[in-house]
């Protein structure tokens, strides 16, 4: 299960359930961790005030190897923090340790990741089953 207080859990069950327009009895929680790499990264649905910086609704430690979200964000939002986070995750482990300059992305390119990401899975059910069976046979 995913790191979470019970009162921070059942806030968020009612966010998923309201925000979940196809089905409001489903409920899909986030992963409790997620591979990036050879590391398992640790998701943690906070409180807003236990982030590190003021403002932010996520956070990952690549020293902890934990990815914590704001757990007061609609599920539209939570999912979109998610997935920037993990792309932070994916440039961290996949750069190039051997150029002189590590290469980075922005939090403005992260951005332009995420929501393209989001919305290209969303209007791409297709790409999505054709990539989920690419990851099934790589078992």
């Amino acid at each position: 299960m995913v790191g979470i207080d019970k009162e921070a859990r059942a806030q968020l069950l009612q966010r998923m359930q309201e925000g979940n327009s196809t089905d409001p009895n489903r409920v899909v929680l986030p992963p409790a961790t997620i591979k990036v790499g050879v590391f398992d990264f640790k998701v943690i649905m906070v409180k807003d005030d236990s982030l590190s910086k003021e403002g932010s609704l996520g956070e990952t430690s690549f020293n902890d190897l934990t990815i914590k979200v704001d757990s007061n964000t609609p599920l539209r939002r939570c999912q979109a923090i998610l997935l920037h986070e993990v792309l932070h995750s994916v440039v961290f482990m996949y750069r190039n340790d051997s150029e002189s300059e590590t290469p980075e992305l922005n939090e403005r390119q992260i951005n332009s990741l995420t929501f393209g990401l989001l919305q290209v899975v969303r209007d791409n059910p297709q790409l999505v089953d054709f990539l989920r069976e690419y990851s099934e046979r790589a078992k």
